[in-house]
């Protein structure tokens, strides 16, 4: 995984991605590709996909892009990937709640 964020670190600023866009404008680029998938899950039809399809098609691609570019808007802070996710488990991994229409809210917004 490491290999792979710094492939897209590399890609990222070739372009010009890093120092010539903004945070604010590639949150918006994610925001963006976050309804692509959406819209692909949707069409998929989730629930009777095997873990295979879903690896191989357009799900896994269209999730690899929101990642790519997360990872531009990390790079952009200066914040590495790693921490950021190793930050948001230690804030969730005692979290209690409830699964409601299959959404988990958390005890404190109950």
């Amino acid at each position: 995984m490491l290999n792979l964020i710094d492939k897209v670190r590399g890609w990222a600023y070739e372009r010009n991605l890093i120092f010539g866009s903004t945070p604010e404008k590639q949150l918006e680029k994610t925001a963006a590709e976050l309804i692509e998938l959406t819209i692909e899950v949707a069409k998929e039809g989730f629930d009777h996909l095997t873990p295979v399809d879903v690896r191989s098609g357009r799900i896994a691609s269209e999730l690899g892009d929101v990642l790519v570019t997360l990872i531009i808007v990390a790079e952009q802070l200066g914040l590495e990937m790693e921490d950021c996710l190793s930050v948001a488990y230690e804030k969730i991994k005692d979290r209690k709640g409830v699964m409601r229409n299959g959404i988990f809210y958390k005890e404190a917004d109950l």
